[in-house]
């Protein structure tokens, strides 16, 4: 039911930390789903209900369109996320990450891991579609990857069942 969600728009480029706390305060006890923009979600997000969401983090690989056909990006096993779905509010974690830059995403499920929340990645069940138009990308503003931070542990949520 498209009334229930609610889109946020930002003027500059976020990081999640501002994301949850956001969410978290307006939206308490609420099911989040955090996407990069250009995501959709298939017709099986209506499944998510009812399940076991205490301490869980989803962090969702996405489904890339190659020859008209959906493929799992790197098998789901290459650490990348576009999308991350909880019930708030989210405990407080180092997530002062800015979103859509290089790592961002393997680095946030690290931080998520290290504050001991249930980390899954139930991607092929709840299949994100990447929608990936336009041939520029803007995801190393100044120079900026988290690949390259000193506590970077090249973090991966593999796939999962959704209640793991």
């Amino acid at each position: 039911d498209s009334n229930k969600l609610v889109n946020v728009h930002v003027k500059e480029r976020p990081t999640y930390k501002v994301l949850f706390d956001y969410a978290n305060t307006e939206y308490p006890h609420n099911f989040i789903m955090v996407a990069n923009s250009d995501i959709v979600f298939d017709h099986q997000i209506q499944y998510f209900y009812g399940r076991d969401w205490s301490n869980a983090f989803w962090c969702l690989t996405r489904w890339n369109n190659e020859n008209g056909e959906w493929h799992l990006q790197g098998d789901g096993l290459n650490g990348s996320s576009d999308a991350w779905i909880f019930e708030s509010p989210l405990p407080d974690f180092n997530a002062d990450i800015h979103m859509g830059v290089i790592g961002c995403d393997s680095y946030l499920a690290q931080k998520a891991g290290q504050a001991n929340l249930r980390l899954l990645n139930p991607c092929h069940w709840l299949k994100i579609k990447h929608r990936h138009t336009i041939g520029e990308r803007n995801d190393a503003p100044n120079g900026i990857s988290y690949w390259h931070k000193s506590d970077y542990e090249g973090f991966c949520v593999y796939p999962s069942e959704p209640n793991a």
